[in-house]
């Protein structure tokens, strides 16, 4: 039967079979969500499900290992990644990830990417974006230093004129050097642990965990950074 709390409902619909309240958050925009602790999203087989309605699927490679009701460990030396079925496209971008970098294998170590479109990656255990717009071409921006076997919550927004960085629901890097749209929309998949132009292509892939991904076709605003944050908070115990 439902819990009623301070006039909302709770229902045995809201909370993952290992008792687990599910990620309530900001959908307005969403084109990509995945969750490992959602059976909608995951409980077996090569597909990760899109939960945004919008079928943006990605495809397992070479079994990355399946935490129930948690996370997927890639393991970039067994060449570990996966791949969104389709392209994609949008203007603007927000891109969060929950992960954990486990090991250092000394290649680029990439989070995700969409390539020569916007890339995240934390090699040398730094890390960093890179952006493309019709305004400004694409290279590395080194945001700050991240430790192995903690877990982040990790934002990245376009606007068409700053790029913006949070780390746990917490604006750490502001950069207003690009302008336009972003460039490069139909030639390259969305990837989770590598990258590269080509939909199967594996490319400096690292060892990481990853708890859920989102993709919006805006840039959120500081409130809805931090409101996603926080409702995730509690699974990643930070």
């Amino acid at each position: 039967m439902p819990l009623y709390v301070k006039n909302s409902t709770i229902s045995s619909s809201d909370i993952t079979s290992s008792g687990v309240f599910k990620t309530k958050f900001n959908r307005d925009g969403l084109v990509i969500y995945l969750d490992a602790a959602m059976i909608d999203s995951y409980s077996s087989g090569t597909i990760w499900y899109d939960l945004s309605d919008n079928s943006n699927h990605f495809n397992l490679v070479n079994s990355p290992t399946f935490t129930t009701d948690s996370k997927f460990t890639f393991n970039g030396g067994s060449s570990q990644f996966a791949y969104c079925n389709n392209l994609v496209a949008t203007d603007y971008v927000t891109i969060e990830l929950a992960f954990k970098k486990i090991s250092d294998l000394g290649t680029e170590d990439i989070i995700f990417n969409k390539e020569n479109c916007w890339e995240m990656k934390t090699d040398g255990n730094t890390l960093q974006w890179a952006l493309y717009s019709t305004g400004n071409s694409w290279f590395w921006y080194s945001v700050q230093g991240i430790s192995l076997n903690t877990n982040y919550y990790v934002s990245l927004t376009y606007d068409g004129n700053c790029v913006r960085t949070y780390v746990n629901g917490v604006l750490v890097q502001t950069y207003t050097g690009y302008t336009g749209v972003l460039a490069n929309q139909s030639s390259a998949y969305p990837k989770i642990n590598s990258r590269g132009t080509a939909q199967t292509a594996l490319e400096g892939a690292g060892n990481i965990d990853v708890y859920h991904f989102k993709v919006y076709n805006r840039a959120l605003n500081p409130f809805e950074i931090a409101e996603n944050f926080q409702a995730t908070r509690g699974r990643l115990g930070i």
